[in-house]
């Protein structure tokens, strides 16, 4: 038995224990969307929120092949855990050239204790813009359909702003920053809206 046949049956037997369809539901109809218990075993006992990061940071550096057997799984299941938003903002931060930011924020995303979530789509009438803000940059601007922006902790900014592209990180605790929740079918992959108002403090990811 190969590896990557290990862990689906490991992940697999996780997810029978911990995600049957009565625990998805309930869920499903809480506040938060997400199941946090869950999302922390999968951490911390099955090593998968870091599957993608690179070894030198924490990570597993498993790539794409593990995370796709994971993701398979969890789909399987429906589990209502933010893992496909996650492994974008891993490869959105990884893909950074700056090592002194990545050894910042990849080390916190492996050990499940940075919630990340990346934010492609602009709002139309009010896209992100960033500016140089002394030593770093601020962002305006705002965000939809951000996957899992509910409970991310972390959001990774696609912003196309005439010379200006490319990823900007933004802490959720940064003044300026709200979050409103988005009402869709499907329950278990939870989106909202990410206004970053004037004054948002980033860090530029690219």
């Amino acid at each position: 038995m190969s590896e990557i046949d290990d862990l689906r049956g490991t992940v697999r037997e996780f997810l029978v224990d911990r995600m049957p369809a009565e625990r998805v539901r309930e869920v499903m109809d809480s506040q938060a969307g997400f199941d946090s218990a869950a999302w922390d075993r999968l951490a911390t006992e099955l090593g998968v929120v870091g599957m993608t990061v690179p070894a030198e940071f924490g990570g597993a550096d498993a790539g794409f092949d593990a995370a796709a057997v994971v993701l398979g799984e969890l789909g399987r299941t429906l589990a209502p855990v933010p893992c496909l938003s996650h492994v974008l903002a891993v490869e959105a931060v990884s893909s950074c050239r700056d090592r002194s930011l990545r050894g910042e924020i990849l080390p916190g995303i492996a050990a499940g204790r940075t919630m990340a979530t990346i934010a492609v789509a602009d709002e139309i009438d009010h896209p992100v813009t960033v500016c140089s803000d002394g030593d770093g940059w601020r962002a305006d601007g705002g965000k939809s359909h951000v996957l899992d922006g509910g409970g991310a902790d972390l959001f990774l900014l696609a912003v196309r702003d005439g010379e200006h592209r490319g990823w900007f990180a933004v802490d959720r605790a940064t003044t300026g920053v709200e979050v409103d929740m988005l009402t869709g079918y499907d329950l278990t992959r939870r989106q909202s809206q990410c206004p970053v108002r004037i004054g948002g403090r980033a860090a530029a990811v690219r």
